[in-house]
This record gives C-alpha cells, structure tokens and sequence, in this order.
C-alpha cells in the first residue's frame, strides 16, 4: 500500500483472465496482480502474484543482461499464449538516448516470475535533434525582431 505506483500494463491471457503490472520507482521492482474473473466490465479482482526485482533478470545467450530506468511499459501476448514486455527508457537520468528493450515472461500461478531479456534497440529521432534547432532559431527571430521594433520606438 506505500508503495509509489507507475507504468501500468495489463494483458488477457489465454485463460481470459488478465495480467496486471505495475512497476514501481523506475520499474526496479515489478509487481504483478492476476484477476479471478474474465471481464473489466466489474471488478475483476485482482491479486498480487508476486513481486520481481532488476536484479534477478536473465538474459538470452550472448546478452548481458541490463534493466534501464523504465517509463513506459507493455504486455503483450502471442498467439500461443507467450508474453512478451517491451521496455522504454532515456538514458543519462532523462538527457541520453532512448531504449527500447523486449523481454520474455513467464509469471507462474505460484508467484514464480521469470523476466528475461531477448534484445534492446536504440531508437533514432532525427526530428527530436532538429526541434530543439528550429526553436533556437525561432527564438533568436523573435528576439531580433522585437530589438528591431524597440530600436525603431526609440529613434
């Protein structure tokens, strides 16, 4: 209950019931609540399976295993009833570059939660280094062209 609450997910598996995540401060600890009814349309009651922490992360072969500082995530099921998380992050508290990593789930009835990552991805915006410019630019526009109209007050 004092926990602080952030990225939610929630996927229906393949029972019909539903998968919700929740990952706390940075998504350094996940917790994860299964429904006992199939329909959102009321309470579906949901309850806690179990809580899984960054420092028990797997990693595919030949991967190093690495958690970012998450700020968004998604559940997302297979069609053979596989889950599947996806992970967004900057890095460098905000100022860095931008992650997209993809992990495997397996979240047993028993509280046995197994994360383990497959692969990270960086994602390029070439528009997000251009908009800081064209503001810059804007900014110097309007500021030489309210100079200009003080400059024309004061002659």
């Amino acid at each position: 209950p004092s926990a602080t609450a952030g990225a939610p997910s929630i996927v229906q598996e393949t029972s019909g019931r539903y998968l919700l995540l929740v990952g706390r401060v940075d998504s350094a600890i996940l917790d994860f609540y299964r429904s006992n009814g199939t329909s959102l349309e009321s309470d579906p009651g949901f309850e806690l399976v179990g809580m899984w922490h960054k420092a028990s992360l797997r990693a595919a072969a030949g991967r190093s295993p690495l958690f970012g500082d998450y700020q968004n995530l998604n559940l997302v099921r297979q069609v053979d009833g596989q889950l599947f998380m996806f992970g967004t992050y900057r890095t460098f508290k905000g100022l860095g570059n931008d992650y997209l990593d993809l992990f495997k789930l397996n979240v047993g009835e028993k509280g046995d939660i197994l994360v383990e990552q497959l692969g990270s991805k960086r994602l390029n915006c070439w528009l997000c280094f251009v908009m800081p410019l064209q503001v810059l630019v804007i900014g110097i526009f309007m500021f030489l062209s309210f100079a200009a109209v003080v400059l024309a007050t004061w002659s």
